[in-house]
């Protein structure tokens, strides 16, 4: 407990570091206490042993981005010659998303060629120290993951000033755009909460809280699969509980408003807001972040808005809307809850139907938008 304790104190100045910088920050604390040394360097920044404080930059000279990030992330070329580029799907403040198709010069073999021949590339600024920072360790979480619910890796490319991620492509869509269009039923609503808390399972029991799940993050295939994406805020709590303030202000817990240090336990109830906006189509007091954010922060708990759905609906909810986040249930209690039994959720069949049809609007909706365009 003592070293755990030290190790927390360590980590109060870096509240918002990546997980890549804290491991080489342990690692080389570690070998300069052996040497003897009073001081090391990581990332950046140089510490004092004894007194843990930063020594000022000025006084130092950055060594930079490791290179072992490179030789080990990496794709070596160009992913303009390994794909081709074919349509913008989506944007954030992150980049943009392109939809690709792999060219039949690489090799079945090559890693490039380990997804479908269409994939999503995720373009992102890759110049400050920052960016590098943020944009490797989104990779060095994604690449480690393997799961039905989590949208899978599939390589990353650097070029001049630019990040492209590859991914799986995700054809049916974000579940933002599913809700805020259909009025989901209530089973429908319980196999998609039923498949996103398999993911989150998953994250949880390897450590990690994704810190930025919301509609916009969780996507639908073709075939009724729905797997999480973006990974940017995604942080392994066994490095230590962060406080700051991330995310997107509609689904940021009541712990992270009063800046807390917060946990995994942040996610579960995003996930009930997510549910909320499945339900309305909308996340509760969609009008104004900020009110949705104070509301939030002085304990008033969103509810639902109709009394038609089943007594199990809300007792669901009631378990993920918590103001204290350590009286939520987990992720695995959830899964044995009534509302997602099998019973309850809308067969695959059924969703599959549902999602292509989304792929099918959305596809007309793109055609039309760039006809109108010429």
């Amino acid at each position: 407990k003592g070293k755990e304790k030290e190790e927390e104190e360590e980590d109060d100045d870096d509240d918002e570091e990546s997980d890549l910088t804290r491991l080489r920050r342990r690692k080389a604390r570690k070998e300069a206490q052996k040497e003897g040394n009073m001081s090391f360097t990581y990332s950046d920044f140089t510490i004092d042993i004894e007194t843990k404080k930063r020594i000022p930059k000025s006084k130092v000279k950055a060594p930079g981005l490791p290179p072992d990030l490179h030789d080990k992330y990496v794709i070596q070329g160009d992913v303009k010659n390994d794909f081709k580029i074919l349509e913008s799907v989506g944007k954030g403040g992150y980049g943009r998303v392109f939809s690709g198709k792999l060219r039949g010069g690489v090799k079945k073999q090559d890693k490039r060629a380990k997804l479908m021949s269409r994939v999503a590339l995720k373009k992102m600024e890759h110049i400050t120290y920052k960016q590098k920072v943020s944009n490797f360790d989104e990779v060095y979480t994604l690449s480690r993951l393997s799961h039905p619910n989590v949208v899978k890796y599939g390589g990353v490319y650097v070029l001049k000033g630019e990040m492209w991620l590859v991914t799986e492509l995700m054809e049916g869509g974000t579940l933002d755009l599913a809700s805020n269009v259909y009025s989901l039923k209530e089973p429908q609503i319980a196999y998609v909460t039923k498949e996103i808390v398999k993911g989150i399972i998953y994250l949880h029991k390897n450590n990690l809280a994704h810190r930025d799940l919301k509609t916009a993050n969780i996507m639908m295939s073709v075939e009724g699969d729905v797997k999480l994406i973006d990974f940017g805020l995604c942080v392994d709590v066994s490095l230590g509980r962060r406080r700051r303030m991330v995310g997107s202000p509609f689904w940021i817990p009541p712990e992270m408003i009063r800046k807390e240090r917060h946990g995994m336990e942040v996610d579960l109830w995003s996930l009930g807001i997510c549910i909320l906006e499945m339900a309305h189509g909308e996340p509760p007091n969609r009008k104004s972040s900020i009110r949705a954010m104070f509301r939030v922060g002085i304990g008033t708990i969103p509810e639902l808005k109709s009394s038609s759905w089943s007594k199990d609906f809300p007792d669901f909810l009631s378990h993920c809307l918590v103001t204290d986040p350590f009286k939520r249930s987990t992720a695995v209690a959830l899964l044995d809850h009534p509302f997602l039994s099998t019973e309850k959720c809308a067969p695959e069949s059924k969703m599959k139907k549902l999602f292509h049809q989304i792929f099918i609007e959305r596809a007309l909706e793109r055609s039309l938008g760039m006809q109108s365009m010429i």
